[in-house]
């Protein structure tokens, strides 16, 4: 399977406005590699990037879209593509083209062009699982967001929020040294942080009352930067890995993560991990909640798997 009409997709925002310059350096050797009529389509947050989605999928008759952005730029694309009205049986294709600060997406990276990951091999796609998140906003209305790398809440959503929102220093590092921009960024989230109660119910069977420090949803083991799980989740295993850390105080998450650099999550008393389907997080008031390093606010959200949902390019 493979798309027929092609378009990519570059913010040129991505990465504090890093990525316009990135994407001229690279732009003829990534047009050499598709079809000589792929379009190229360019635009700047905020912009109604729904709207030119499904223009470009109503009106241009494109099934594949390539994001040459970070995680977030991909993420929007996804939940827009899942969630078109469509009025034949097309397919949709996505591929990525990492101009981000992390690019989580193409971890662990394979292929390069001018030391850029990519996921742009469109003659060759396979079906991969998607995460789903239902949840509840300040309005008590019910929406609903997908991600395809990993999904969280607790430290990790707030240490988002916060490199999504950089002030001066934050955003001098994000620039020039993405890797200590997301350890700043963390040790100083773990420091503010207040752990809150939550009630969790794994597959609709197995309850646990927690004193919420971390929660991680996965569909790839690498969350962040060099911040990585060792628990062994595939793209179509048609599960979800779920790893959390419970009543810790600030030395403990300190600890964790540190072993998370180095790819480590020994379960004990305070940190868990399963392999699961679906998952029910009760908390009493809205909190952030995080997917593929976007940020909302939410409560009583169910994390679940939506198998084979969308073609991703090798």
């Amino acid at each position: 399977m493979k798309p027929k009409k092609l378009v990519i997709l570059v913010n040129l925002n991505a990465r504090q406005g890093k990525s316009a310059n990135k994407w001229k350096e690279i732009c003829s050797s990534i047009l050499d590699i598709f079809p000589e009529e792929t379009e190229i389509v360019t635009y700047m947050p905020p912009c109604d990037f729904n709207g030119m989605i499904k223009s470009l999928y109503h009106e241009k008759k494109i099934d594949g879209f390539v994001s040459a952005g970070g995680d977030g730029s991909l993420n929007y694309m996804l939940n827009v593509l899942l969630n078109i009205e469509k009025s034949d049986s097309r397919q949709v294709y996505i591929g990525g083209i990492g101009l981000g600060s992390s690019n989580d997406f193409h971890k662990p990276f394979n292929k390069y062009v001018k030391n850029v990951p990519v996921k742009i091999n469109w003659k060759i796609c396979q079906l991969y699982d998607v995460g789903k998140i239902t949840y509840e906003d300040i309005n008590e209305q019910f929406h609903t967001r997908y991600f395809i790398i990993n999904a969280s809440m607790g430290i990790t959503a707030e240490a988002n929020y916060r490199f999504n929102h950089p002030k001066f220093f934050l955003k001098f590092l994000k620039r020039y040294w993405v890797d200590a921009a997301i350890f700043f960024t963390a040790v100083k989230t773990i420091f503010l942080y207040r752990n809150y109660n939550a009630e969790l119910l794994i597959d609709d069977k197995i309850n646990e009352t927690i004193t919420l420090s971390n929660l991680s949803v996965i569909k790839n083991p690498n969350i962040s930067g060099s911040f990585r799980y060792e628990q062994n989740i595939s793209f179509n295993d048609n599960v979800l890995g779920l790893n959390y850390c419970d009543r810790m105080n600030k030395v403990e998450l300190l600890r964790t993560l540190i072993a998370l650099i180095k790819g480590k999550f020994s379960t004990n008393s305070k940190r868990k991990t399963y392999k699961l389907k679906s998952l029910n997080v009760f908390i009493g008031k809205p909190m952030p909640i995080e997917a593929d390093g976007e940020v909302f606010i939410g409560k009583n959200c169910r994390f679940s798997v939506v198998p084979n949902a969308i073609y991703i390019m090798n």
